[in-house]
């Protein structure tokens, strides 16, 4: 049985946690310079718009689908299976040619997320290997940091299940919070409150209209470039998340399994983004669109350098944000190690 910390860790370190740490800097630039026509207040859109894409909606999406296989494989005494939380509502045919396709169909979903999340995983340490060791993002960069991922997470995974995302999600988790805190200490306090502020009232007031795609305001194209690419990515990645994190939620309660698997995660995406997304925004501003041209330049992976050669001890903070990318990639091969389980 997991503990309430190591389970929170966990499920944060094998959901979003690669995704809010290349995307909580450089998706607002996007929004910022690239948005709808039809937004006025660029910077509260952009800052609303990560909270729409990075909090309730993914953690969701996984909850609702993870309660499902919890109660069919504990409850129902199902097999441990993406096909068995069909059971429900298909009984016995759910195991049939049917649950077969479905099982396929979901391994492929769960090969084409773990593609597109390596690929931006690749794309943040090649940053800070061009920024820090001078090796150039090229396709031998690519390359041999793919080996270095895949090498690092077979060793935790032939490790075991538990032992090895127990310790490498306390570690990293930890260290997210740390630089959480130095980012929010030594950034732009007063502009990330204020556009936290503006852009969570702004999120719940248009929550249902974007959620349903009845915000004429935003436009189709940013809709589907964006919103529904988010959506498609957390659906591809929620039939193994939900046997996972079902997996690990023996012994507690429905209840908590929404308040460890929702709420929890959710809120510290919301604040991480208030925190990262409010510092680039603000430092974006200051530095006369540095950060823009940086994207523009050098790709979406140098943004956080860029933020970081502004703050305080530049060089180590460069380091640490690498070493908690490499660590996040646990998410996708303890999913392959649970599903072949």
């Amino acid at each position: 049985l997991l503990t309430k910390w190591q389970w929170f860790s966990i499920t944060l370190c094998t959901t979003i946690a690669t995704g809010i740490l290349f995307w909580g800097v450089a998706e607002p630039m996007y929004h910022l310079h690239s948005g709808p026509e039809g937004i006025e207040d660029k910077r509260t859109f952009a800052m609303s718009s990560l909270l729409m894409h990075w909090t309730l909606i993914p953690y969701g999406i996984y909850t609702l689908a993870g309660m499902a296989f919890a109660y069919c494989f504990y409850n129902l005494k199902q097999p441990f299976s993406v096909s068995g939380m069909l059971y429900p509502l298909f009984g016995d045919k759910a195991y049939g040619l049917f649950g077969k396709i479905v099982d396929v169909i979901c391994l492929f979903t769960l090969v084409a997320g773990m593609a597109a999340s390596l690929g931006t995983g690749i794309l943040a340490i090649s940053g800070g290997t061009d920024s820090f060791f001078g090796l150039p993002p090229n396709t031998w960069t690519y390359g041999g940091i793919s080996l270095a991922i895949v090498a690092a997470f077979v060793a935790s995974a032939a490790s075991g299940l538990q032992k090895g995302i127990k310790l490498l999600s306390g570690i990293n988790v930890r260290i997210f919070i740390a630089f959480a805190v130095f980012m929010f200490i030594t950034g732009p306090i007063l502009a990330m409150l204020t556009l936290g502020k503006d852009g969570f009232l702004d999120f719940a007031w248009n929550f249902l209209p974007r959620s349903l795609g009845l915000d004429a305001s935003i436009g189709d194209d940013w809709e589907r470039s964006w919103t529904v690419f988010y959506w498609a990515n957390w659906l591809a990645w929620t039939p193994v998340t939900a046997l996972f994190l079902g997996r690990i939620a023996k012994g507690y309660t429905l209840r908590e399994f929404i308040r460890f698997n929702l709420l929890y995660p959710a809120l510290f995406g919301g604040f991480w983004m208030v925190i990262f997304g409010g510092t680039s925004l603000e430092f974006d501003s200051i530095y006369n669109g540095e950060l823009i041209n940086s994207l523009n330049e050098n790709g979406a992976q140098s943004v956080i350098y860029r933020i970081l050669d502004h703050l305080p001890l530049a060089g180590i903070t460069g380091i640490v944000f690498l070493v908690i990318v490499f660590l996040s990639y646990g998410r996708g091969l303890q999913h392959l190690r649970t599903y072949g389980n």
